[in-house]
């Protein structure tokens, strides 16, 4: 973020002022020598400054006070005299100008906007208040574009700016600078003197300073020239590891040149920029951060809704409201509707209910992370109750043992977390107990944590090649001859091959390619430093699968690379009713052709279910996933997408790697508690992803997940509201068909895989996807502590197909990558890892 001491436009035109009328045609000069001061340009430049603080609409007329209002104050800043007359107006009007007085006044906007449009519209609103001719209003928003990809931009800074301007102004950037120097002579205009600020960036873009020197020895208006370059030049790139800013003793000096009132200003704004409100601070500095301060709401509503617009437009999205309710004027209906809006209510001056409730408040702060947008954390005074809070979480991420190491991490932040109050604000006895009791319990319960989340990730694997197995033999039956077959409540049991195993059929067997592709997929990431996402590497994954059908290998008999360990056993060699979908789509992988059908077929989502695991094992581990939920809806659909590019065919397997990845770190009792709330997720989810792309199918699938919700709430038998919602064939069916069982039948994971596979139609699939979200839920140790569709006194693992298998790579996707190429691969583990992610061998069965 930009956290400079002062803004480098005025830095620039101070440096400029003497220079003006007095030109230098050298880099080699005294940068502030006696007479230095603050120009037109600082003035207007405030001005702005002020209207995008207090003008939350953003009006011409807020803009036009603002520029009035200060540019009277100082009367003798050296106004042009057409401005001069426009200051003095009692009804101002735009006069045409072409003028750089419009460029050089422009910074803030580049530092305030959110998107390059919002930065050009609000660049064109402070120009054509004066300057509405073509070319002023151009330069203005030249400017304001630089600045905005410098400060959002991470790689090619200067050849994104260069091209920008060059494409939407028509600007030459291509001309050295010191050749053009002896020859440039004093040009007031946008046209000939914008280009020249920015060429003076692009020539020294790594130093601030060099870049300002180069602008002023230009000659001509070197205030404005200055201004402009500084203004660019000065502001952050983010992650950068060094500041391209100028010195603090330059700062510092440039400060003492200002009056009180414009330094305040520029501090006022240079805060509104960095922080949500004034009285707020910065919990962890990730992309999705966490802050917390103040109350945001005022006893007067205008002043409220004023806070609120600019904490929105800032990136907050979602608020958590520490307050006791009635304590304070409410704020949440000034809250635009894709805001969220939580309640937790801790007694003033004291502490959470209990240590579980803080744990479960810390829990909903992770999953609000994953949404994407800030969140903001508040009780009154952002101090105490929200201390107490800010402790607990930095106790928890940061894995902090002692309570001295917690408060000292605090301490970095008091220079804000108690700045600005009248009084000394410090956390009670009461409150320093709770988080040394809070850091206690979370380590004792982070074990016993890990240790569900693996249960529920191998839970999900097995129950889905659960429910696959018991629906597999009726796959192509009606219900009317399961029945017949069964008796009146349907298959209920395993059937056997002769070895006394149940099959699983392809919808398995893809589920274990797609697990084996994404952990290759991070493994090359590791050990290469190149790898993509891992969703990027699951197609390779399947074309080891389709030679598992077909026998048929990539390149022909010569070529022996693969790209999975699963691909030579001999236990996957077995063709089990895969779609024609799926082969087709693998056929024209292998031989790099294009994939083209219109399918929504099921056979995308029944094997998703591996990257929400692995995502859900990387929280429990670092305690944050590196997708947010929106990026992980679409790398789920993403993977079904791979063989099926109808928009149903590969949504709702984004919805389904959402549901899975919330519902694996919950308690069962969190889980049932929750489980329509998360299905409601995914429907919000699915407005926020493929952005203005199919409207009409996601709108069909959100009602058809609605539809699910309701079915399971009502006394509508399991088997007319599976009539309902379809038969499983296609993708958004066997969604809401296993979202219905699931919701349906939660206390049950045998009566929700039974309802799932005795219908009319694609048993398997809706099965697998039903074992796999209740296996997510209840864990593999009650599967096998059920016995889970076991005939006679057969145990779960020694009766399901692949059962070794399912559990090594639900295992893999619990831990993720151990190896890397900075680390010895030096235990046996390791070892184990290297050969089947990088050597493709089955090692360690």
């Amino acid at each position: 973020m930009y956290d400079n001491r002062i803004l480098g436009g005025i830095v620039g035109d101070i440096i400029g002022s003497t220079r003006e009328r007095k030109n230098v045609k050298t880099e080699d000069f005294e940068l502030l020598p006696q007479g230095s001061r603050f120009t037109d340009d600082t003035v207007m430049t405030l001005a702005v400054a002020q209207w995008l603080m207090t003008d939350p609409d953003h009006t011409e007329t807020g803009l036009v006070k603002c520029m009035q209002c200060l540019g009277r104050k100082y009367p003798d800043a050296g106004y042009g005299g057409m401005f001069r007359k426009w200051l003095k107006s009692e009804n101002p009007q735009p006069y045409g100008s072409f003028g750089n007085g419009s460029a050089m006044r422009v910074s803030p906007v580049g530092l305030y906007a959110n998107s390059m449009e919002e930065a050009l519209e609000l660049a064109r609103i402070t120009a054509s208040v004066t300057h509405n001719h073509p070319e002023g209003i151009k330069g203005a928003q030249a400017i304001a574009a630089s600045i905005f990809i410098k400060r959002t931009e991470r790689f090619d800074v200067t050849g994104k700016i260069k091209r920008f301007v060059e494409e939407h102004f028509g600007y030459n950037l291509d001309v050295d600078l010191r050749e053009i120097r002896p020859d440039y002579g004093f040009d007031v205009t946008c046209q000939g003197s914008v280009p020249i600020a920015i060429m003076a960036f692009l020539q020294e873009p790594h130093d601030a300073e060099s870049a300002i020197r180069l602008a002023v020895s230009m000659g001509g208006d070197s205030d404005t020239i200055g201004c402009m370059t500084a203004s660019i030049a000065t502001t952050e790139q983010p992650f950068t590891v060094s500041s391209s800013c100028l010195s603090s003793e330059i700062e510092d000096n440039c400060r003492e040149l200002l009056t009180d009132d414009l330094l305040e200003i520029n501090d006022k704004f240079l805060n509104f920029i960095n922080w949500p409100l004034r009285r707020s601070y910065e919990i962890d500095g990730e992309e999705n951060a966490l802050f917390a301060g103040e109350y945001p709401g005022d006893r007067k509503d205008y002043c409220a809704e004023k806070k609120i617009k600019h904490m929105i437009h800032f990136g907050i999205r979602h608020f958590i409201d520490l307050t006791e309710d009635g304590e304070l004027r409410s704020y949440s209906r000034f809250l635009p509707d894709d805001v969220t809006y939580l309640r937790f209510s801790i007694e003033k001056n004291s502490v959470p209910d209990s240590l579980d409730s803080m744990h479960r408040l810390l829990n909903c702060i992770n999953e609000l992370k994953q949404q994407g947008g800030f969140i903001y954390l508040h009780c009154r005074d952002g101090v105490t109750r929200t201390g107490v809070v800010a402790a607990c979480y930095l106790a928890k991420k940061q894995n902090k043992r002692r309570l001295f190491d917690v408060l000292d991490t605090l301490n970095f932040m008091s220079p804000r977390m108690f700045s600005s109050f009248r009084h000394d604000v410090s956390l009670s006895q009461e409150q320093l107990d709770f988080i040394e009791q809070f850091i206690s319990y979370v380590h004792s319960i982070k074990e016993t944590g890990l240790n569900r989340v693996n249960d529920c990730i191998r839970g999900s694997l097995m129950g889905g090649a659960a429910g696959d197995a018991l629906g597999y033999p009726v796959e192509f039956m009606t219900r009317q001859s399961i029945l017949s077959k069964y008796g009146l409540s349907g298959i209920k049991t395993f059937e056997l091959d002769r070895n006394g195993k149940t099959l699983v059929s392809d919808d398995t067997q893809m589920t274990l390619f797609t697990a084996n592709g994404i952990l290759m997929g991070i493994t090359r990431g590791y050990m290469r430093g190149i790898g993509g996402r891992p969703e990027n590497y699951v197609d390779k994954a399947y074309i080891d699968w389709y030679y598992t059908q077909t026998g048929e290998k990539s390149g022909g008999d010569n070529k022996e690379f693969h790209y999975t360990w699963l691909r030579d056993l001999p236990e996957l060699a077995h063709r089990r009713a895969p779609g024609n979908t799926c082969l087709t789509a693998c056929f024209n992988l292998m031989h790099c052709r294009k994939v083209e059908n219109n399918s929504k077929g099921c056979g995308g989502i029944m094997r998703v279910a591996p990257l929400a695991l692995l995502l859900a094992g990387d929280m429990s581990r670092y305690g944050k996933c590196p997708y947010s939920i929106p990026e992980m809806f679409e790398a789920g659909a993403h993977i079904a997408r791979v063989t099926h590019l109808h928009p149903l065919g590969f949504l709702p397997a984004g919805m389904l790697t959402e549901f899975l990845f919330k519902l694996v770190p919950l308690s069962l009792e969190e889980a049932k508690d929750r489980i329509t709330d998360i299905a409601e997720d995914t429907i919000n989810t699915l407005d926020k992803v493929f952005v203005n792309q199919f409207a009409e199918d996601k709108c069909y699938l959100a009602e058809l997940t609605r539809k699910a919700i309701r079915l399971a709430h009502s006394s509508t038998p399991d088997y007319r509201a599976i009539e309902e919602l379809g038969e499983g064939w296609t993708a958004e069916e066997t969604w809401a068909i296993s979202l219905f069982c699931t919701i349906r039948h939660i206390d049950s994971i045998h009566d929700a895989i039974v309802a799932s596979v005795n219908h009319n139609g694609d048993s398997d699939s809706t099965g697998s996807v039903t074992g796999n979200i209740m296996g997510a839920i209840y864990g593999y140790e009650e599967i096998k502590h059920q016995r889970l569709f076991c005939p006679g006194y057969k145990e779960f693992q020694d009766t399901i197909e692949l059962a070794d298998i399912i559990l090594a790579l639900a295992d893999d996707l619990t831990t993720g990558c151990i190896i890397s190429e900075y680390a010895p691969i030096d235990t046996p583990a390791k070892k184990q890892w290297f050969e089947r992610y990088c050597e493709m061998l089955p090692s360690g069965l």
